[in-house]
């Protein structure tokens, strides 16, 4: 899911392939974006 954002998938399209809701992709995205830091 991390990867298919960085490379420039939307949101609604990583839902469909991993079939989470969005808030929860929202999620894991920033949480990644912060460890990086």
């Amino acid at each position: 899911m991390i990867r298919l954002r960085q490379e420039g998938g939307f949101y609604r399209s990583i839902r469909q392939k991993a079939g989470l809701a969005i808030a929860a992709i929202t999620r894991i995205v920033k949480e990644q974006e912060t460890v990086k830091c």
